[in-house]
């Protein structure tokens, strides 16, 4: 009798709802993760540029930079609130995706109505994204400006494109914000967020080609040291503008091939931590592309006479660009040759070129 009773106790059980969310909260879930697993290295990277360039780079800000007679400190100023603004906007980005996941699975657990509305945080990540986007082409747009001389139509195309995506993104907010989210799988939405996607794929190109371009055409005439700055500039931009046009290119394809699920969202999510990474990828190697060498020379005593310098000890020693050091035993004379070089009447073209590439290689590096 016992046994019947909770043989009907459990018929009358409803039956458990098994939903497959794989398409939808779960490419958001994967896209989260790896989303999360890039901002704590774009995190480690604002640590290793402040921790290099903390003491270079002044906090006392200008509001515009350009005619300030130390062109290049106010510069620097201006790039370090640059990374603290940056990291700020890809921070708040990160804390929304999170957010986003917390709603349905976690919030509102067993409501399965909550599974057709839409996670307005994903909504408000996407300005976020584009802000930094924008921001971070803008910078090497602008370097493109610089190499050229100044001959703006190019990157003035290149900046029109790039602004579509904040101009897109409000579009595509104003005609899906707050709806289910069957509404970002129609032909409008999907039109929409696709061109935002076209458009930055094909900035990242253009970054790349117009660098190749410009640079290869400096390789010519420069000096040797300043070719090895160049070919340095080259394959960090190229490299850079690859990965953010992988992950933008691979959005695209998955957004064209499957409009109806979100299995784009796993690339899309980290698209704003990415080209923050690029940015900062490019500004931790200026010393790299400088061809500039941290080397220390520790002595204990140093006696100067006329004629040379006579080093009593030499507890540590390291090579130097540029020169050589030749040490013998305790209280003997270290001799140090220093190569110098000379200009010839050949030399005035590709100095006049060299001189020219000095007054903006700070700028772009």
């Amino acid at each position: 009798m016992s046994s019947n009773s909770s043989v009907l106790a459990d018929s009358s059980e409803p039956a458990a709802i098994v939903i497959n969310l794989m398409s939808t909260f779960g490419a958001v879930m994967v896209g989260s993760f790896l989303s999360a697993i890039l901002w704590g290295i774009s995190t480690f990277q604002v640590y290793l540029y402040f921790m290099t360039y903390y003491d270079s780079d002044s906090w006392k800000m200008k509001a515009l930079v350009g005619s300030h007679p130390d062109y290049h400190r106010t510069y620097q100023t201006d790039q370090s609130i640059k990374i603290a603004f940056l990291w700020a906007c890809d921070t708040a980005n990160e804390v929304l995706i999170i957010k986003a996941n917390f709603r349905v699975p976690i919030l509102n657990w067993g409501d399965v109505s909550g599974i057709n509305n839409q996670q307005l945080e994903l909504m408000d990540h996407t300005v976020t994204e584009a802000l930094v986007i924008i921001l971070v082409q803008g910078w090497f747009i602008r370097r493109i400006y610089l190499f050229n001389k100044g001959r703006w139509y190019m990157a003035l195309l290149m900046f029109v494109l790039s602004c579509w995506l904040m101009i897109g993104t409000i579009v595509y907010l104003i005609f899906g914000y707050g709806r289910f989210i069957s509404t970002l799988s129609t032909q409008r939405e999907v039109a929409l967020n696709m061109t935002l996607r076209a458009a930055a794929v094909v900035v990242d190109i253009a970054i790349a080609v117009n660098m190749i371009y410009l640079l290869r055409a400096q390789n010519s005439v420069l000096f040797k040291s300043s070719r090895r700055m160049v070919n340095r500039i080259l394959l960090l931009s190229v490299n850079s503008s690859f990965v953010t046009a992988v992950f933008a290119t691979t959005t695209l394809i998955l957004l064209a091939s499957q409009p109806q699920n979100l299995y784009y969202c796993i690339p899309e999510l980290s698209l704003c931590t990415v080209y923050f990474s690029s940015l900062l990828a490019n500004l931790n190697a200026r010393n790299y592309i400088r061809g500039e060498q941290n080397t220390i020379n520790t002595f204990s005593s140093i006696n100067f006479h006329t004629g040379g310098i006579s080093l009593q000890t030499l507890p540590r020693q390291q090579s130097t660009n540029g020169g050589s050091l030749t040490q013998g035993t305790k209280g003997s004379t270290m001799v140090i040759g220093v190569e110098t070089s000379t200009a010839v009447k050949s030399d005035v073209t590709a100095f006049d070129q060299e001189e020219s590439f000095a007054t903006t290689k700070h700028d772009i590096v």
